[in-house]
């Protein structure tokens, strides 16, 4: 399953479906075609179908075809959004987490280190929410990464990150969290 971009691919108008109707997803076109390029020849494809839905959210056509021939409109569109999801979610991750590579190859170590982003995803995520003003997270790791060894209170970091603190703050004499001890 693919994007379509119509205009530069060479094709023939096969045959033309009635689109469903009363579905949560409107599909606006549903047609068979052969693809007719260069490379559609030497691979010699069998017709595909074409699909063309409105998206609310972008409020725009998608245009894309597949080679499930069997699966109805609405399935399609349901699996290119859940794909699109996934797609963006790792491109933030590549964005503001810098994983540009996996350190290991193993099915253990990339799945460690997946897992690894996937919490401080959400851990940047959950400051974003509790922000008052409303950052984004590639501007608060940008600003995280400024004041990463200075010690000021998280909420009112997250509040107003820009600002200068004024003495040093000293942390509370109970924070919640227990003191590790090596002596027995």
């Amino acid at each position: 399953m693919t994007r379509f971009r119509g205009w530069d691919q060479e094709y023939e108008l096969l045959e033309s479906r009635i689109p469903p109707k009363n579905s949560r997803v409107k599909v606006h076109r549903e047609e068979g075609i052969q693809l007719l390029g260069v490379k559609a020849k030497k691979a010699k494809l069998p017709p595909v179908p074409w699909i063309t839905i409105w998206d609310e959210e972008q409020n725009d056509f998608i245009d894309f075809f597949t080679n499930q021939r069997t699966w109805n409109p609405v399935t399609i569109a349901d699996i290119y959004k859940e794909r699109w999801q996934i797609e963006s979610f790792f491109r933030a991750l590549k964005q503001n987490l810098k994983v540009k590579t996996f350190v290991g190859t193993s099915e253990n170590a990339i799945g460690t280190q997946i897992g690894t982003a996937l919490i401080a995803m959400l851990i940047l995520k959950s400051m974003c929410f509790r922000s008052q003003i409303g950052l984004s997270p590639s501007n608060l790791v940008a600003i995280f990464r400024i004041h990463l060894f200075t010690f000021r209170d998280l909420q009112k970091w997250l509040d107003h990150p820009i600002a200068i603190p004024g003495k040093r703050e000293e942390p509370p004499p109970h924070c919640g969290q227990d003191s590790f001890s090596f002596t027995r």
